[in-house]
């Protein structure tokens, strides 16, 4: 029976080494895992937390996505909006679409933004007995 792990988390604000650390600590617990990685990672792409997880799994964004990254983090009209929420996936699934739903204020749900993805995964064939 296959399992699937699906993780939502949130990694340090302050310290990117944290960051780092806790991208690799998941990817260690993770290797060879069917996964789908999410959450407030507090990094924008540039940094080495981000960059690991970029060379192990799917960045769904990435993955349709090219140019600058829109803002997942507004903070409720901050001025540091930055992309810091992220969708990450294993090789086994293939990323059909991934959006940020930078909705209107000033009423919003969260001081981040929703970041969706549509995956899509290859059927499971059992053997006949």
């Amino acid at each position: 029976q296959e399992m699937l792990r699906v993780l939502n988390t949130h990694f340090d604000h302050q310290l990117p080494e944290a960051r780092r650390l806790s991208a690799a600590l998941l990817l260690e617990r993770l290797a060879g895992e069917r996964v789908i990685l999410m959450g407030d990672l507090n990094g924008t792409e540039d940094e080495a937390a981000i960059q690991l997880l970029n060379s192990a799994l799917t960045n769904c964004y990435r993955q349709v996505h090219q140019g600058p990254a829109p803002p997942t983090y507004h903070g409720y009209g901050a001025l540091d909006a930055c992309h810091i929420d992220y969708i990450y996936v294993d090789s086994s699934f293939e990323v059909a679409g991934c959006t940020v739903h930078q909705e209107p204020g000033p009423d919003f749900a969260s001081d981040h933004f929703a970041v969706e993805a549509d995956l899509r995964l290859p059927p499971i064939i059992l053997p006949l007995n």
